[in-house]
């Protein structure tokens, strides 16, 4: 679904976004955590773009704030893949090694924390009203 031939040929087709969401998501979920042997700064780059691509066109400093759908993915989805990506940055920074597993995190935490604020408050809004 996001391989190297579909990103050619949405590319081909002048599906320029598309295929960048292809080249992105390959990249920044995929290879990032399974490829072998790629450097630790690799990583890291790959995932900053994926951060930086998640971040375009979204100001949560507007109001009213973002409801269900953040680019067209779930809220949760959103921040469970925003948190988890920069957990993972930090995570290559304070490992003692300067590595560390890249299978062990993963976006469960995240996915269950904003779960659970949801189904305890509903969705945060000025003052929790």
């Amino acid at each position: 679904m996001l391989s190297e031939d579909v990103e050619n040929e949405m590319s081909d087709l002048r599906f320029e976004h598309e295929a960048e969401f292809c080249r992105v998501f390959r990249e920044g979920l995929f290879i990032s955590d399974d490829k072998p042997g790629l450097p630790a700064f690799e990583r890291c780059k790959k995932r900053h773009a994926l951060i930086e691509w998640l971040d375009r066109r979204v100001d949560f400093g507007v109001f009213p704030p973002f409801g269900g759908k953040i680019m067209g993915f779930s809220h949760i989805l959103y921040q469970g893949l925003r948190t988890s990506h920069e957990y993972k940055m930090y995570l290559s920074v304070i490992a003692n090694a300067g590595t560390y597993c890249v299978r062990a995190p993963n976006t469960l935490c995240s996915e269950s924390f904003f779960g659970s604020m949801q189904d305890g408050y509903g969705p945060l809004g000025p003052r929790n009203s």
